[in-house]
């Protein structure tokens, strides 16, 4: 026995044969648990089978005194010596290891003679499992994995550790791949399996001639084995990750091992320019940098990747890495494949007063000051606008900055300093389809159902309460919409009837940008509340009848607001109606038109008379100035 692993039988001659060493026998004939009996492993007991591979089993445990689901990896009993040795290799270094993002170990030990780690249980999925069910993802998606992976590495390619008692600085993973990413159902992103890990600048494990690791994914210096592992062979599994994530294609598809093998020493892929990604050139850049043949031309540490993939972040989301992961993995959206780019298609000419008229109204909503850039433009160049805007349509941008996410206050709702959320996301629909279109959220999920009776039993464990109606509340406020949907379905009739409820699933279905859902939803009675009301003033305008978005404005502000701040949602309501008034004068450019936008804006102001700072005051200033000019330069 050595650091806690048996040691492998050994055949002898003679009388000894029939001497095994304590411990071999046993593991021989050890059958392991098949999951759906309980039987004692680690702390708990089994529950489930969570995942198998070639050398070990991971299994669910349920650990009654401290009322947590874990789960355990076990050796099985048919390893061979190697994988005995990567196992042993695991425990000693991941046991080492503390790190927000990576897998935390809870204890090792032997079950039957066969050993095991018992590590936390991520209610989630690999990002394989997100990639293969989703297809490529959202740039803002791709780098926030990326900056949350890189900086689990970086700090493993820093982390001083000891191994066989000798102190080491840095350990290399050496196995990076979606697989071992984890990402659970709260955002929260784990490197997980240093099975093949190895101190910096160290060989472990590894006969002359064998090559560890994943062939689609392992940098090409280590399949030469001209040279040893080091953090330059994370970054090239890192950019094989990268460009799996943009694309949706592994760097090197090819299934037939011989055509793989002649791709990976050829480092033959297809360069990111000839998929449909609108991808800038900095991410492109940085992609072939980690992807670069020569270990000496590809960027020589993880914490460089990281400072370039912030810059890059920022650029294309303002919100936190973490945040956005959480809402993306519980969204609902259908597969989404990139195919390469064929010929440029003929252009077309279009009417500039046309497409002045119907793009002012498509993009009231993409930023929150257009109707004061739609008049800006239009005073300048007449009837020959031509705007463009790249991004989601009207349906998602509505949802993106208007949408009605909840904090714990009622203020935040829409924000008490930007009268919008203030852990607003924006909608997270695929780049691009099959036909190089967007894709809209779709009511199709990665998620599975959740175990009714066990999840149900643990939010009323962890709420500390049996009133359904609370729990979706609070499970609304964290931003679990999928869970909340749920507990709205297992409301009785009674409930499930009532203002409160009927908004939490309404704030659940705009949460997950479940267009189709939300059709349905606003077909039904109306609810008589101010945020249902503003609700469906966004709705009606993402179909761009703004007479109808109007006059549900109006509604909101007449109505009551069961569970909303009455002001916040005064404020959008009145934002919302100047703002369709707006489009409405864009359209028809006639005195009428123009004087009740006016209006509307002045009833803003009136508004915010009290709190002049807030970002719609300076709107509504911008817009009546705008306006009278139209007014004034109409004049002969």
């Amino acid at each position: 026995m050595e650091n806690g692993i048996p040691n492998r039988p050994v055949e002898h001659a003679g009388a000894d044969a029939a001497a095994p060493r304590p411990g071999i026998l046993s593991r021989e004939i050890t059958v392991l648990p098949d999951g759906a009996t309980p039987m004692p492993l680690g702390s708990g007991t089994t529950v489930s089978v969570l995942g198998e591979g070639g050398a070990a089993i991971v299994y669910e445990i349920w650990v009654e005194k401290l009322g947590i689901s874990r789960a355990v990896k076990v050796l099985k009993p048919n390893a061979s010596i190697e994988s005995t040795d990567r196992f042993q290799t695991e425990m000693r270094i991941t046991a080492q290891l503390r790190h927000p993002n990576i897998i935390e170990i809870h204890n090792v030990g032997e079950w039957h003679g066969l050993p095991y780690i018992e590590m936390e249980k991520i209610d989630g999925f690999s990002l394989d499992a997100v990639i293969r069910e989703r297809g490529c993802l959202p740039l803002r998606i791709c780098t926030a994995i990326a900056i949350i992976t890189c900086r689990a590495l970086n700090f493993t390619h820093n982390h001083v550790y000891l191994v066989n008692d000798k102190e080491h600085r840095g350990i290399l993973h050496r196995d990076l791949k979606p697989g071992n990413i984890m990402i659970s159902r709260s955002g929260v992103v784990k490197l997980m399996d240093f099975g093949i890990a190895t101190p910096t600048g160290i060989s472990m494990h590894t006969m002359e001639g064998t090559v560890v690791g994943s062939m689609q994914y392992i940098a090409p210096e280590l399949l030469e084995g001209t040279k040893g592992a080091d953090a330059r062979s994370d970054i090239f599994s890192l950019g094989c990750l990268l460009y799996e994530m943009i694309t949706g294609h592994r760097t090197f598809p090819e299934k037939n091992m011989a055509k793989l093998v002649t791709a990976r020493m050829k480092n033959s892929y297809k360069p990111l320019r000839e998929f449909k990604v609108n991808c800038p050139r900095s991410l492109v850049k940085l992609v072939n940098a980690c992807l670069a043949f020569n270990p000496d031309k590809r960027i020589s540490t993880v914490a460089e990747v990281l400072k370039r993939l912030e810059k890059i972040h920022a650029r294309l989301s303002p919100h936190k890495p973490e945040d956005l992961v959480e809402y993306y993995i519980n969204s609902s959206l259908q597969k989404n494949t990139v195919l390469f780019r064929g010929p440029a298609p003929c252009s077309r000419v279009v009417a500039a007063g046309a497409v002045a008229a119907i793009a002012a109204c498509i993009c009231l909503y993409a930023v929150p000051d257009l109707p004061y850039r739609i008049i800006r433009a239009f005073g300048k160049i007449g009837a020959a606008i031509s705007l463009g805007v790249q991004g989601a349509g009207i349906g998602s941008a509505m949802h993106s900055r208007m949408s009605v996410r909840l904090g714990s206050r009622q203020e935040s709702r829409f924000g008490s300093d930007l009268s919008l959320p203030t852990r607003k996301l924006p909608a997270m629909e695929n780049t691009t389809s099959a036909g190089g279109q967007r894709n809209p959220a779709t009511a199709g999920s990665i998620l599975p159902e959740l175990d009714g009776r066990a999840h149900l039993a643990s939010l009323k464990k962890k709420y500390g309460t049996n009133d359904l109606l609370e729990i979706l509340g609070r499970e609304t406020d964290k931003n679990h919409f999928v869970a909340a949907l749920q507990l709205f379905d297992a409301l009785d009739k009674e409930s499930a009837a009532t203002v409160r409820a009927r908004l939490y699933k309404l704030r659940a279905l705009q949460g997950l940008g479940n267009k189709e859902a939300l059709d349905a939803f606003f077909l039904r009675p109306d609810i008589p509340d101010k945020e249902y009301y503003l609700a469906k003033a966004q709705y009606f305008t993402s179909l761009k009848r703004f007479i109808e978005a109007i006059d549900m404005c109006e509604k909101s502000r007449q109505s009551p607001a069961c569970i909303g701040g009455s002001d916040s949602l005064d404020r959008m309501s009145s934002y919302i109606k100047a703002s369709c008034l707006t489009s409405l004068f864009i359209a028809s450019s006639t005195d009428e038109a123009r004087k009740r936008a006016i209006d509307s804006w002045n009833d803003l102001l009136a508004q915010l008379r009290d709190n002049q700072d807030h970002p719609f005051y300076a709107l509504a200033q911008k817009n009546i100035h705008l306006l009278a000019d139209q007014t004034n330069s109409a004049k002969p």
